[in-house]
């Protein structure tokens, strides 16, 4: 070989190698190669970039092509699965024979650390049996079972009977077990207790073990809570046989289909009960206050409440179901009112614990009761056995954190809106939380929705934001963003907090403005500009032509604000919304202050601009139009309205014109002497300068 050529090779080598290190790394799940029994779960492909830091592309799509019969399937959906993988979905419908097939992603779908994928192809062999003939499962017959068939058994669970043991006349054939435990003495309507499965070979429940589980006989494990079963009380244990189990290859579990296409038996075995009913206190719970389906706790201070009961009894447990579904111990409780020398009582307050109550989000509180007999106080669960339990739902708003919204700011103004970014006070990591009963959505200022959000993503490098990108809003006008309640889990596992009800506010205005001009100005004001009142309650404006309010902004409102001495201002009243003489055709407005202001001083009545508009301008949503610049009245608010001459031992004051303007600090007789001639108005009286 030459030396050129030599070389020629090593660099195809190197280009290769150097493509091959720096093409992204996407592993595909299910793995190829493998041969899968259901078009339900051939129908969903997952991407994973192995934790690099990865985006969808706009344009990324996926083809499934049956090799035997040349037909090509698109994918319905191609995304991301909270930063966690990528989801791949399939119409099961359009999945129509077995065979094989070619799964391909095409190029540039993905990008891993800044390098988008080249094609990727993974072959797959699908054998569904309802897509052909269907597999022949040998029907067996039920030998025996331990307990038997109509065998008294007090209690089904962990702690007791934990396993159910059957003999068939073909257990090699028996790769599942589905059962479930119902109470059928009322035959026309059972009561549903339990239910569960048990496979033949699962690795995922038996701790890796590949062996075969059904080795020492076929059972099925029975685990949770002790079931009692009830004296007179009859039971039905529903049982279903199948010759398809969970698949270590593919770690698949069966579904519905073929587990009803490889049903080998379906049966059922009796039991009947032989525990005595419980028997429950003569009291009972009368009532709790604050009432849990009215109250809500804000405040710590506010997590107590109080139970009072029929006749005396002692609490004996006062527990906390917190959203991690760990049970806990709530508080204290104590006695009220009268308590005997045992220390029953009928009337107990429960407290929960202050470090717990900082973490409260609409817990799930419950309480137990005995009397002096030891009998438990029945609860409210409606249960014919133990229910001892009385359970309480307050809602909560303490455990739950507030959301901020970082770009844009709340109530910004922007030229276009296509993202929205969230975080929260508490700077805690942000997960989508699942919870939330509806989706967040964006309305306009007539609150007709515009958008509505899907799931949020994370802001690439921050966990503590996530963001929603969707199509630009550009129409000048108002816009809130309403995120539901839970619509955000935050914080750490076992240690998180959800997210409240939260509404942001934002202002499209996109650069098409008119011409605004703010012009209208009232003809009249009563009082008048600069009058001295004995109090301000209310002020009415009147215009020469109908005059509207703009309908994204509301009724107009007036401030009022006190002058101080060094000329600051200081607001101290706001009036309820103006009311217009008629509201087909408004001219006059009346601001009214609940309560009348009558410290004596002067005052500044400001209403905003762009209160009062035209039509034009209301449509338009103040890009165009007439509308109102910042309307200011002066007050005197003065207890004698007499025009005093200057005295001469009068104290030392601020001096203001009539129209409020401050004229002289610290005054004095002789500095007032030195003004030009004319009303004043020096500690809230009229002084007139000679």
């Amino acid at each position: 070989m030459s030396i050129a050529k030599s070389l020629l090779t090593a660099c195809a080598a190197l280009a290769a190698y150097a493509g091959a290190m720096a093409a992204p790394q996407l592993t595909v799940l299910p793995e190829p190669g493998k041969t899968l029994d259901s078009k339900e779960l051939f129908a969903t492909f997952n991407l994973d970039a192995g934790g690099a830091q990865y985006s969808v592309a706009a344009e990324a799509t996926a083809t499934l092509e049956c090799l035997d019969t040349g037909d090509v399937i698109n994918c319905t959906s191609f995304t991301d699965f909270m930063g966690m993988a990528i989801i791949v979905k399939f119409d099961t419908d359009e999945i129509i024979d077995n065979g094989e097939y070619e799964f391909t992603v095409n190029a540039g779908a993905v990008t891993v650390d800044g390098v988008a994928n080249e094609k990727l192809v993974a072959n797959y062999t699908l054998a569904d049996p309802s897509l052909g003939a269907s597999v022949e499962y040998p029907q067996i017959k039920l030998i025996s079972s331990n307990p038997a068939d109509g065998a008294g058994v007090a209690a089904i669970g962990q702690n007791s009977l934990n396993k159910v043991t059957f003999v068939t006349d073909n257990d090699d054939a028996v790769n599942y077990i589905g059962w479930s435990l119902w109470d059928v003495t009322d035959a026309e309507n059972p009561e549903w207790i339990y239910q569960g499965s048990e496979n033949r070979i699962d690795v995922n429940r038996h701790g890796g073990d590949d062996s075969d589980q059904f080795v020492n006989g076929l059972y099925i494990s029975i685990g949770g809570p002790d079931q009692q079963l009830i004296k007179g009380h009859r039971y039905e244990l529903r049982l279903t046989f199948c010759g398809i189990g969970y698949d270590p290859v593919t770690n698949q579990y069966p579904n519905s289909i073929t587990i009803e296409q490889s049903k080998e038996l379906e049966t059922a075995i009796y039991f009947e009960g032989l525990t005595p009913p419980t028997e429950y206190s003569p009291y009972e719970y009368v009532n709790v206050s604050p009432d849990p389906d009215t109250y809500v706790i804000n405040t710590p201070e506010q997590a107590r409440f109080t139970i009072t009961y029929s006749g005396p009894v002692k609490p004996q447990s006062f527990q906390l179901n917190q959203s991690t579904g760990s049970m806990v111990n709530a508080g204290t409780f104590s006695a009220i009112g009268d308590v005997d020398a045992d220390g029953y009582a009928s009337m107990w307050e429960f407290v929960v614990d202050p470090a717990l109550a900082k973490t409260l989000v609409s817990p799930h509180i419950s309480v137990t009761t005995k009397d002096k007999d030891g009998l438990y106080v029945k609860g409210n669960g409606g249960f014919v056995f133990d229910d001892y339990i009385y359970s309480i739902f307050y809602e909560s708003m303490i455990g739950i954190a507030n959301l901020t919204s970082v770009a844009p700011e709340d109530n910004a103004v922007v030229e276009s809106l296509s993202e929205i970014i969230v975080s929260n006070e508490d700077n805690l990591i942000m997960n989508f939380g699942w919870t939330a009963s509806e989706d967040a959505r964006i309305v306009d200022m007539f609150g007709t929705e515009v958008r509505v959000l899907g799931m949020p993503e994370k802001v690439p490098g921050n966990d503590k934001q996530m963001k929603w990108t969707f199509e630009p809003i550009t129409a000048s006008g108002s816009y809130a963003v309403i995120i539901p309640q839970y619509y955000f889990a935050m914080g750490e596992e076992f240690d998180g907090v959800s997210s409240k009800q939260t509404t942001f506010r934002y202002v499209v205005e996109n650069g098409q403005t008119g011409d605004v001009v703010y012009d209208i100005v009232p003809v009249s004001v009563s009082p008048a500009d600069g009058s001295t009142l004995e109090e301000i309650s209310s002020v009415e404006m009147t215009f020469s032509e109908m005059t509207l309010y703009p309908m994204e902004k509301g009724a107009p409102v007036a401030t009022l604000w006190k002058v101080e001495e060094n000329g600051d201002e200081t607001q101290v009243a706001e009036s309820g919304n103006a009311i217009e003489d008629d509201w087909m055709n408004p001219t006059s407005y009346v601001f009214t202050f609940a309560a009348p202001v009558k410290e004596e001083g002067t005052y500044r009545l400001k209403v905003a601009r762009g209160s009062f508009c035209d039509e034009t301008y209301d449509m338009e949503m103040g890009t165009a139009g007439r509308a109102n610049d910042e309307l200011v009245y002066t007050y005197i608010v003065s207890k004698g309205q007499g025009v005093d001459a200057v005295g001469e031992n009068a104290a030392p004051a601020a001096v203001y014109s009539v129209d409020g303007r401050i004229v002289m600090k610290n005054a004095t007789a002789s500095d007032l002497k030195t003004l030009p001639a004319g009303i004043y108005i020096v500690a809230g009286k009229k002084v007139v300068v000679k």
